[in-house]
């Protein structure tokens, strides 16, 4: 499977936002386009290099099951 993940909007970096301007889950999801498909799969690795909160994998998630995943998707921190 080959999937071109691209940020559309920019999301300020959690790490370095105060506690309550961190970006939200919705935040992420909505600034993310998937540019290519080739098939369906049923399951997805995502990596992350940092996870503070969580909100950018999640939302990477939610938006790639919307799109592309029809058996789910299990979080492994």
């Amino acid at each position: 499977m080959d999937v071109n993940t691209e940020r559309v909007t920019p999301v300020p970096k959690a790490a370095s936002s105060k506690p309550n301007e961190r970006p939200t889950v919705m935040m992420h999801y909505g600034s993310l386009k998937f540019k290519s498909l080739i098939d369906r799969p049923q399951k997805v690795l995502l990596v992350d290099d940092i996870i503070t909160q969580g909100a950018t994998m999640v939302g990477c998630a939610k938006k790639l099951i919307d799109v592309a995943v029809e058996a789910g998707a299990d979080c492994v921190k």
